[in-house]
């Protein structure tokens, strides 16, 4: 014998109570929605700030690399300037003396000597020019001057380089300026300080001067 199942209405309080059920999952799943995009949030701004210290710290670390560059070839370039065959302007001695250092001394792409009227005399590499970055004008303010001066930063083409110029009087017994040395330094050295400073992940360090032009990068800045 087959009894038939009458449907059964929900008493209101029943009803009422199920429609609380229903509406505090929908809250909690608005809540742990909005606790989630709070945590996405949360680990974005972390991951910037410490993007931006470690990036910090690489620049910092780049920076005393080259200013180090800069103070060597300061004082190579003082050696130089008290030598007989830059004082003198010797044509036949000093570019045997300048090739030398340039081969025992890493770190420089050119080594040239020129009167004080900016007139080249003698070269490492056998160039006719300044270095890139030197104009005639800044030569011939150091040897007005007698203090030492720096070209604008470049690319030398022929060693495909980053490059500055340094430039300092050679001064005489008595006090005369008689030539001006100066020393095309390779800033590709400072490469070597990117690449053992540690990069935040997807991150880029790059060189770059005045004008916008990079001139040394590392990890693919171009991505």
């Amino acid at each position: 014998m087959r009894y038939r199942i009458l449907p059964r209405a929900l008493r209101p309080d029943s009803v009422r109570a199920w429609r609380g059920v229903i509406l505090a999952g929908v809250l909690g799943l608005e809540a742990l929605a909005l606790w989630a995009s709070l945590l996405h949030t949360e680990a974005r701004r972390h991951a910037q700030r410490e993007a931006g210290r470690s990036a910090a710290v690489v620049a910092q670390s780049v920076a005393r690399e080259h200013e180090r560059l800069m103070d060597a070839a300061r004082q190579l370039l003082l050696a130089l300037a008290q030598r007989p065959e830059i004082v003198t302007a010797n044509r036949a001695a000093c570019p045997e003396l300048l090739t030398g250092v340039l081969r025992a001394v890493p770190g420089f792409l050119d080594l040239v000597a020129a009167t004080p009227n900016a007139e080249m005399f003698c070269s490492a590499r056998g160039s006719a020019r300044l270095p890139v970055g030197l104009d005639a004008a800044e030569v011939r303010r150091v040897a007005e001057s007698g203090n030492p001066g720096r070209g604008h930063y470049g690319i030398d083409r022929a060693a495909a380089r980053p490059t500055v110029a340094l430039a300092t009087a050679a001064i005489d017994g008595a006090g005369v300026v008689r030539a001006v040395v100066a020393g095309a330094l390779d800033l590709g050295q400072l490469e070597r300080a990117m690449v053992e400073s540690p990069l935040p992940a997807g991150a880029a360090l790059m060189l770059v001067d005045a004008n916008g032009v990079i001139l040394t990068h590392h990890a693919q800045p171009e991505r």
